[in-house]
């Protein structure tokens, strides 16, 4: 009987390996080049897995358990690895949570030595080939999760930071001729009959990682930092000047803009070091008031793109816009959810210098208009480690809060974030000095 258990131990082993691996390839996105570590980790890597334990499988039904205890001394000798390299890659967030692959290493283990295999007869160099296999295999697979350095590009403008006055209690709403800001957000809301325009126009971080690892393992301090605070206000005629502190510096400057516009809005934050996130916007902006949103983008002016629901993680397809390295800027639509394959819905050209507008339509009627000065100029073109299928970290991410055609719809601005795909990887946002241009108002 205890033969019996350890031999059904060490096939879960082994089916359990394979299963696992079945798991992360249907999960992960594909769609890399062959120069990507993800190509390797995601689209090879898991078949590899499978075939092995398959062949080791059908090794044990023709009790040849020489090559079961070396396919098992290799996978526990993977999880070692992995547990050292994750260790020494992560040592923030895995500070502590590296001891889940030793658990698993030590499991492992235990299934090498059962009776059936532990007195096989099997050369000393091909156990020591194993050995050595799945520690190098254990140790490089915690390198493919490392966030690539940062691509975003700053402006890094001269700037001579200034000093608004203190005050003693928080500033109210402001209004001023077309729109209202909120000084403690730095929110600017634009109105019209029933018709709402909400900005957030400052780059914030909400997911963060403090060394470039999955955010989900990061600490809950760590992950969301430090919560921005407003520490200057200036009430001007026709505007208002603000200064914000959080881990970085920001500036918000808004003005009433005339010539049949709303608002002026311009905001800049410095980064002192680089910031790896999951979760971030350079700006965001909600609208409500609509029967049926849809949304032109001035590379594409000639198609419509309506603004949908999407569910996740898995339902309704997302919609999402991206600028890619050779200026081609494309609204696409997933396959599911949020993952891809992507199906492209328009396309056209977009250089670094051109500002992006987009037109926010009821129905037919022209609404409202939004358009980013600089957010082309900044953005990241790197590919995206958790959309797959070519697409960049850069995205502009547009949805209905519900099925309802007239629920609020909200718009997400990025300049490198992996909110689009799967997985909670990092991305990096360079150390600069960021500049936020945006002008809003309605359409006559």
């Amino acid at each position: 009987m205890p033969q019996l258990q350890s031999r059904i131990f060490w096939l879960l082993v082994l089916i359990g390996h394979a299963l696992a691996a079945a798991v992360w390839w249907w999960l992960m996105p594909g769609g890399f080049p062959a120069g990507h570590p993800r190509f390797w980790a995601n689209q090879v890597v898991p078949p590899a897995v499978i075939l092995v334990c398959g062949v080791t499988l059908v090794a044990a039904h023709r009790e040849r358990y020489g090559i079961v205890r070396a396919v098992i001394v290799m996978l526990a000798a993977m999880w070692l690895g992995m547990a050292i390299s994750a260790r020494v890659t992560f040592p923030v967030s895995l500070r502590v949570r590296f001891w889940i692959p030793l658990l698993f290493f030590a499991c492992v283990l235990v299934a090498a030595f059962a009776p059936a295999l532990r007195g096989v007869r099997w050369p000393r160099v091909m156990t020591a080939a194993a050995l050595v296999t799945g520690l190098l295999f254990g140790a490089w697979l915690p390198r493919t999760q490392v966030g690539d350095d940062p691509s975003t590009q700053p402006l890094n403008i001269t700037f001579a930071p200034t000093t608004l006055p203190a005050f003693e209690q928080q500033p109210m709403t402001r209004s001023f001729q077309g729109f209202d800001v909120t000084p403690s957000s730095g929110i600017v809301q634009l109105r019209r009959g029933r018709y709402i325009l909400a900005i957030q126009p400052m780059l914030t971080f909400r997911s963060r990682s403090p060394d470039r690892c999955w955010t989900i393992f990061a600490s809950s301090a760590d992950r969301t930092g430090p919560s921005r605070l407003l520490d200057g206000f200036l009430d001007r005629e026709g505007g208002v000047s603000m200064t914000y502190r959080d881990d970085n510096r920001s500036w918000l400057t808004v003005d009433q803009a005339g010539d049949g516009w709303g608002a002026n809005i311009e905001t800049t934050t410095i980064a002192a070091k680089p910031i790896y996130s999951h979760l971030n916007t350079f700006c965001e902006f909600q609208f409500a008031g609509h029967s049926k949103l849809s949304v032109t983008f001035s590379p594409c002016p000639q198609t419509p793109i309506e603004v949908t629901h999407f569910d996740y993680p898995v339902g309704d397809a997302a919609r999402f816009a991206y600028l890619d390295r050779d200026g081609t800027f494309r609204i696409v639509e997933a396959s599911d959810g949020e993952k891809g394959p992507f199906k492209t819905l328009a396309e056209g050209r977009l250089s670094r210098d051109d500002p992006l507008e987009m037109i926010l339509s009821n129905k037919s009627d022209q609404i409202a208009r939004v358009v980013l000065h600089d957010w082309a100029k900044q953005t990241s073109t790197a590919l995206s480690p958790t959309a797959g299928w070519r697409v960049p970290v850069n995205a502009i991410e547009f949805s209905r809060d519900s099925e309802d055609e007239g629920s609020v719809a909200s718009f997400f601005v990025s300049l490198a974030g992996t909110s689009v795909g799967r997985g909670w990887d990092s991305v990096g946002h360079a150390a600069g000095t960021y500049r936020t241009r945006i002008r809003a108002g309605w359409v006559e």
